[in-house]
């Protein structure tokens, strides 16, 4: 049975990217998260991004800094990953991972997304229409090469090829936008990616002239792309991607 708690809080931030801890740490708000980040492994600045005397070239390094620094100063309240998040009124209702019911009152809450979260005035403000879908492979038969990543600018499936190396095994993960009614389609498949990554190491000149090429799937992730629109409502402001 979920064991009941009251806060009083000022100001709220729910949601789980860069832009809503951003916002959390500049306005002082406290963060609340609803789900894990949107931001991919590889993703990266064009410039580098200066946080507390370091400078990050990639998002998710920045975006821990970020979150751990607010923990730091006490403004995360909840600590880690919500299950859920109700509105009450004038009030929200949290439940917490550690099974505790916590009902957070608010002056103002600032809402980026809407995962696991419910009885939000915010229907038709956050859609989904694609989808950035990543197969990683464990690769054999590629020559030494300096490459970190290859770009295909034909098209959205297989735009981009991110090279890696983890315990002296090389791998890839290739990255595609994906239109969601078509996520199940064979041609948007991970073996179709398999065949496309293929052909553009080949097209690289980058396969080994000793060995075979071959690739071996392991995992499949997607991170919804969304088209939100700004709304306030009382003491609710969804934010979405409007920062």
């Amino acid at each position: 049975m979920l064991r009941k708690l009251t806060i009083e809080l000022d100001k709220v931030v729910i949601g789980s990217d860069l832009n809503a801890a951003k916002f959390a740490y500049e306005n002082k708000a406290f963060f609340i998260r609803n789900s894990g980040p949107s931001i991919f492994v590889f993703d990266c600045f064009q410039d580098s991004v200066s946080f507390a005397g370091v400078e990050y070239h990639s998002k998710i390094e920045y975006w821990d800094h970020l979150v751990w620094d607010l923990a730091m100063r006490g403004f995360c309240p909840l600590g880690g990953l919500a299950r859920s998040i109700r509105l009450d009124e004038d009030s929200l209702t949290v439940a917490t991972k550690n099974e505790r019911a916590v009902k957070v009152n608010f002056n103002k809450c600032y809402v980026f997304d809407l995962a696991n979260t419910s009885h939000f005035p915010f229907e038709g403000c956050e859609v989904v229409e694609q989808l950035r879908v990543f197969d990683w492979f464990w690769v054999k038969g590629m020559s030494r090469h300096q490459e970190k990543i290859l770009h295909d600018t034909d098209g959205q499936f297989i735009k981009t090829i991110h090279f890696f190396v983890e315990d002296k095994t090389t791998g890839i993960a290739t990255e595609s936008v994906i239109p969601c009614e078509e996520i199940e389609a064979f041609n948007r498949s991970s073996t179709y990616a398999r065949l496309k990554a293929e052909h553009m190491i080949k097209e690289a000149g980058l396969k080994s002239v000793y060995k075979t090429l071959k690739l071996d799937f392991f995992k499949r992730e997607t991170l919804p792309i969304k088209k939100t629109n700004y709304k306030e409502h009382d003491g609710l402001i969804f934010m979405g991607e409007n920062l």
